[in-house]
């Protein structure tokens, strides 16, 4: 009586004290009760207002239907507990309004009949069209059990009447609703949501693009998902009818007792669209097949199609009762009256339905026996029309094995060939031979009849045999097969000379299904040493006679022992005792080597080169014992240079020619073989040795952090011009190798602002930043004129000192002309002349002519004393070109000459060689497509870059293809060929088509380890170009996207490529737009972003499937724009929807970052937390499209958040700790808001934090009264 009684000023100073005695433990339940029913009684609005949010969850049911209005969540909660309600307080006292149809929904679905029936006769019932499948479904059921007395629910004729009227109602509703009701500019409802979106289609296209995009429905799967459906429903345009179907159907799958409200519901949308929208109608009747998710679902979809079928005979019902049985075989009893032919009464086009589900039923069911009268019947008259589509129908039945090949094809042998249709689809019926019997006579009769019927002279029929053979399996045919015959020649000679007889293009395209199938069984029959003969003699050196003739030169001088490191040593077999050799003459030769100078571009590379070959030597040796790892060998070598830095002055030099190589070749094995912490660890290391180097090169250089080595450091060492020399060629080699960002994050300044100090400091090192190392590393074409200094032999061994691929340094050969002649190594004298031809002959002659070669050079040491100094300088040169040579890529041109005559694929090879007809070429290589062993091999190694001729890149079929034949690039891993096809001259060629794009995403993950990074960049920015203008959201792209991420997931390298080409994100449009790509990309780790577009690189921070760190993301958005962090917010919210342990993330981060925020930017935090709020599954629909511009969509997802504040606390209540952490950080951003700053900093969002506050308390009262009561709030809540 006091609290009823009291002045409003002096009730407002007793709020906190009735909040507490609500809330007390001790308040027992009829005393609460008579507390909140005395004083509720009096209050006005604006009490409700202050009060309600803080104690609702302990009013009674008959007290808090009474306040509801004031609260369309109350009236939510209210929905949710209907039992608790009379049926009288629900008709006459509950207040409903149009924003309450998105809670009624689910009360129509799943309330008792009779809480249903109550709500409808409320008189504020709202009419929305977002009831309408709920209220068509109510209304189907009490129909069924107003016939059924022993249900006990019936209804009288005017409530009957009544509930028809209402269904009417909003049915037409549907179609004006949105006409007749403005749109909130600030409304946080989802009302003012539905109606803003329905201002134009554009808005709804984009808002279901960003629905459909989600894997599932995640979040957005309730019932009130359903009613935002149902009210798009009625208004959304063809164009984005797939996308409102797609989402859906995700919808029903999730809920699958929605799924009989949507049927009705899309019958309804089906009868009220006008016949003139035929292909409307034909996508709503689809979706009533993929609705039916469920056994309950069937029946009202078959009865709607057997009633359309019985009344209209309509073609387009008949093919869904089809799709239908495909789903659901349950359904043929139904189906079965519909399908007997009657050619007298009833149309062709109506029978010829019939005929087609026939025929879908004999591929797929058992069932099919049924037809079997009716069909053998047909082919007893070659005249009725549906003679072909029985022999078709038969012969699926015949693969089923449901009857037998040899009874049908006795019936039909004679009767066939009454027209090119069916003697095409007897050709079919012969293929099933192959797996229906089991004779091998019957194989053999028919085989040979189909090759028989390759040489008709009916394309059709022609084309028909070559696919029917590809049905049998080959070797029987073949010679000592089980079904071999001699009339049939299936030899590889033979196969080309009929291909080459062939003018028509199908008849080649059918021969070439059937030569693939020959192919794929012979390359199981090629034995091993087809793929080893290659290498054979690899372990083996032609040289080693002549390297024992000269053991005792070559081992007296220091730089030749280093030079011919390996093979000194090969013959020692210990791998223990062979590792302790090289590394002694590795050590041993830093500090006796001296270099003098660094003269000539050629002598400095060549010198690079052999340090390079024997620290690859050691890490090889080392490693081959099996008791090191990667970091010990380094570390060993790291040990040795510094030793040797106090032994002898000329080791300086060496140590800085050694360091680089040191750094890449373990970095490369520590990579695959290392952990994390290892790797890191590693990083350190190498910004340690370029410390070093780029302290050695300059004075001027300012010290980042500790170099590897200290030695600069003393006063007594000089730079003089040959240190300067060598240390920027190595520093810049270590430039252009590290990774972008380890030397970005390191030095704080861009790589190429190093590149250009070294280079400014030591002009030699321009040699490593020259044309020729541009075309090696990235695949840039060189310019002839531009090469004319370097000789062939300085390309090569330039090629293997900075790290190129062995292809790319071929390539580069190829492209200046510089390949030596056979020729000339044969007939040259002079011992300089001919190594120098030698050494620069392809990969395939150099293997030709290495055994002669050797025994030439033999003799001339045996023979002249005088030639050993040369023979040993060629012989040095020679292992260092070894290093430049890949041995998959050594193979002999016309390599595929070894495989046997009669070999299919020396055949197409031989073709694919001559053929000038790029149509042709396309033809054949799809017989090259797609083999593999079943030991995993592929084809025997063949040098497959003849494929690519210069008159094809002109021709206007050149986009198909390239597809094939970048497809048995990648598959072949054929390296040469990947290259060419990767350039960016070539991909120009291929612009902008997806097909293209599609293939290279598909084998892109085989390239990796084959061509080199630069090509794999070309390969990328050529996908997201293609993409990008095609666009990532269409069915053509979103495919790609998924064969990128696994591509990232798996590659390190290819995920940094692949973060470089990353759209940039300026508003919520552009992700959008990409949303596709993004959503493909959200589970790979290590991304980042290199495009420098802030809300890119957030993105990478907070997309989904993994824990997120606070700090970071705190920090990136305090350093944004205003305008990017309401973008960025929006990014979250969105993202947010599969981020796990929110708990976590709540408890361990936001009340901790709070304590130290500013005040400045305490705002920043606070709309993260709203957006984490929003994000939590509490509202049933993607918020980001919401307005048009992102300032607008931030706001109101604001507003949702207060809205639904409560949801996200229930959801997050069970984890106590990170529910206290909520009161704290919203305690924390109180005190930090102070009233006098609230305009200031704040505005209006320190009203719906109070009631934030209070709605902590309704929810979990004793922790959130301590924390806010500690926090000298509790009081102040309630001003």
């Amino acid at each position: 009586m006091l609290i009823a009684n009291t002045s409003k000023c002096i009730f407002f100073r007793l709020i906190p004290v009735f909040v507490a005695l609500i809330h007390h433990e001790k308040v027992n339940f009829p005393l609460r009760n008579a507390l909140i029913s005395c004083a509720s009684s009096t209050w006005s609005s604006e009490v409700v207002e202050q009060v309600l949010p803080a104690v609702a969850s302990r009013f009674p049911a008959e007290s808090l239907i009474k306040v509801a209005e004031h609260d369309s969540f109350l009236v939510e909660l209210i929905l949710q507990n209907t039992h608790l309600y009379s049926l009288t307080d629900l008709k006459e006292t509950l207040t409903l309004k149009s924003e309450h149809v998105f809670f009624l929904y689910e009360v129509l679905s799943r309330a008792p009949p009779h809480v249903t029936l109550a709500l409808l006769e409320n008189k504020k019932f709202p009419i929305h069209p977002a009831l309408s499948p709920g209220l068509l479904a109510f209304t189907a059921s009490v129909r069924e059990f107003s016939s059924k007395p022993e249900i006990g629910f019936g209804l009288s004729t005017a409530k009957q009447q009544a509930l028809r009227t209402l269904v009417a109602n909003t049915q037409k509703e549907s179609l004006t609703f949105y006409k007749k009701i403005s749109v909130k500019s600030n409304g946080a409802d989802l009302q003012d949501f539905l109606l803003w979106i329905c201002v134009e289609p554009k808005r709804i296209k984009e808002f279901l693009t960003i629905w459909a995009s989600k894997k599932t429905v995640e979040g957005f799967n309730s019932y009130s998902s359903a009613s935002i459906l149902a009210a798009l429903g009625g208004i959304v345009d063809d164009e984005a009818l797939d996308l409102y179907l797609d989402v859906l159907i995700k919808l029903v799958e999730e809920f699958p007792d929605l799924a009989n409200d949507f049927i009705i519901f899309c019958m309804t949308l089906y009868a009220t669209t006008p016949a003139a929208r035929e292909q409307r109608k034909e996508k709503l009747l689809g979706a009533l097949i993929r609705l039916t998710v469920h056994r309950m679902a069937i029946a009202p979809v078959l009865k709607f199609l057997v009633s359309m079928c019985q009344q209209k005979k309509s073609v387009g019902m008949m093919k869904l009762l089809g799709d239908l049985f495909e789903k659901h075989e349950r359904v043929f009893p139904s189906v079965l009256p519909f399908l007997s032919l009657d050619l007298e009464n009833e149309s062709f086009a109506w029978n010829r339905a019939k005929m087609d589900v026939i025929r879908r039923i004999c591929k797929m069911s058992e069932r099919c026996e049924e037809f079997l009268e009716a069909l053998s019947s047909i082919l007893n008259n070659p005249e009725n029309p549906f003679f072909v589509d029985a022999i078709y129908a038969l012969a699926d039945m015949c693969r089923q094995e449901i009857i037998d090949f040899e009874v049908i094809n006795r019936q039909l042998r004679k009767k066939y060939d009454v027209s090119v249709e069916a003697a095409v689809a007897y050709s079919d019926l012969l293929s099933t031979a192959s797996t229906n019997s089991e004779k091998a006579s019957v194989w053999t009769n028919v085989f040979a009849d189909l090759w028989r019927k390759t040489a008709d002279e009916r394309i059709e029929v022609k084309c028909a045999a070559w696919k029917s053979l590809a049905c049998f399996n080959p070797p029987l045919f073949l010679p000592g097969g089980e079904c071999y015959n001699e009339e049939i020649d299936q030899s590889g000679p033979n196969l080309a000379s009929r291909f080459s007889s062939m003018t028509d293009v199908k008849e080649k395209e059918a021969f070439a299904v059937f030569a693939r199938k020959v192919l794929g069984a012979e390359i199981e029959t090629y034995s091993r040493a087809l793929y080893t003969r290659l290498n054979a003699g690899v372990s083996h050196d032609p040289f080693n006679a002549t390297i024992r003739l000269l053991r005792e030169e070559i081992s007296d001088d220091p730089f030749l022992r280093l030079g011919m490191l390996v093979p000194l040593c090969a013959s020692i077999n210990l791998p223990v005792q062979r590792a302790e050799r090289i590394l002694h003459i590795f050590t041993e030769s830093v500090v006796k080597i001296e270099r003098k100078v660094c003269e000539g571009f050629g002598d400095t590379m060549l010198y690079y080169g052999i340090w390079k070959s024997a620290i690859q030597a050691c890490f090889d040796a080392q490693i081959e014992t099996g008791t090191v790892t990667p970091i010990r060998v380094r570390d060993q070598l790291t040990v040795g240079l510094k030793n040797s830095l106090q032994q002898a002055p000329c080791a300086l030099i060496n140590t800085l020619v050694c360091l680089p190589f040191v750094a890449m070749i373990s970095t490369d094995l520590i990579e695959s073989e290392c952990s994390e912490d290892e790797r890191k660890a590693h990083e350190k290391w190498i910004l340690s040795v370029l410390e070093f180097l780029m302290n050695a090169t300059s004075f001027k250089y300012q010290l980042v952090d500790a170099p590897i080595f200290r030695f600069f450091e003393k006063e007594t060492v000089r730079r003089s011009a040959l240190i300067t020399s060598f240390s920027g060629i190595s520093a810049l080699m270590l430039l252009n190798w590290a990774p972008t960002e380890m030397v970005i994050s390191h030095f704080g300044c861009p790589k190429d602002e190093l590149i250009e100090f070294v280079v400014k400091n030591c002009p030699k090192s321009s040699w490593i930043q020259s044309n020729l190392v541009d075309a090696l590393l990235f695949n840039q074409k060189p310019k002839p004129a531009e090469m004319k200094e370097y000789s062939a032999f300085d390309i090569r061994v330039c090629g293997y000192v900075v790290g190129a691929a062995p292809v790319i340094i071929d390539m580069v050969l190829e492209s200046v002309s510089r390949h030596g002649t056979l020729e000339s190594v044969k007939t040259e004298e002079d011992v300089t002349k001919a190594f120098e031809s030698f050494l620069v002959l392809n990969d395939g002659d150099q293997l030709k002519a290495t055994p002669q070669f050797a025994k030439k050079m033999e003799k001339l040491c045996r023979g002249n004393k005088e030639a050993h100094k040369d023979v040993i300088s060629g012989l040095m040169k020679h292992q260092i070109g070894l290093m430049t040579r890949d041995a998959s890529t050594r193979m002999a041109n016309g390599y595929e000459s070894t495989l046997p005559e009669s070999s299919a694929l020396r055949a197409v090879a031989g073709l694919l060689r001559e053929t000038e007809n790029i149509e042709d070429s396309r033809i054949l290589i799809t017989i090259l497509i797609d083999h593999k062993r079943s030991d995993g091999r592929r084809f025997p190694p063949i040098d497959w870059t003849f494929l690519l001729k210069p008159e094809f890149m002109n021709s206007p079929n050149f986009v198909d293809f390239y597809r094939f034949a970048f497809q048995v690039a990648a598959e072949q891993k054929a390296a040469k060929l990947l290259c060419k096809f990767s350039t960016k001259d070539t991909l120009r060629l291929v612009e902008d088509e997806p097909l293209v794009a599609k293939v290279i995403a598909e084998h892109i993950d085989m390239c990796t380890g084959v061509v080199p990074y630069a090509n794999i960049s070309s390969l990328l920015e050529y996908i997201f170009s293609t993409c990008g203008k095609t666009g990532w959201n269409s069915k053509k792209c979103k495919s790609i996207a998924a064969n990128l991420a696994q591509l990232a997931q798996r590659d390190k390298m290819a995920r940094h490529l692949v973060s470089e080409c990353l759209p940039k994100i300026s508003n919520m449009a552009d992700f959008v737009e990409n949303i596709a790509l993004f959503d493909a990309l959200a589970d790979v780790e290590g991304l980042h972003s290199a495009n420098g577009c802030m809300v890119t690189e957030f993105w990478t921070l907070v997309k989904g499937g993994k824990k997120l760190d606070l700090e970071m993301i705190y920090g990136t958005l305090v350093s944004m724009e205003a305008d990017l962090q309401r973008t960025s917010m929006l990014l979250f919210a969105y993202c947010s929807g599969t981020t796990p342990n929110k708990e976590d993330l709540v408890s361990t981060g936001f009340d901790l970052i709070s304590v130290k925020t500013d005040k400045k930017n305490i705002d920043i935090l606070w709309n993260f937390f709203l957006s984490l709020a929003v994000s939590v599954h509490v509202v049933p629909f993607p918020l980001v499209s919401y307005a048009a511009g992102d300032q607008r969509a931030f706001e109101t997802q604001k507003r949702f958040a207060f809205k639904y504040f409560e949801k996200f606390l229930q959801l997050l209540c069970e984890d106590e700790t990170a529910f206290k952490a909520i009161v704290r950080f919203l305690a924390n951003v109180a005190l930090k808001t102070s009233i006098e700053e609230e305009e200031a900093i704040f505005g209006e969002d320190r009203s719906q934090l109070r009631k934030c506050l209070k709605q902590c308390i309704n929810v979990c009262p004793e922790p959130s009264i301590k924390a806010i009561t500690e926090a000298g709030l509790f009081e102040d809540l309630f001003a």
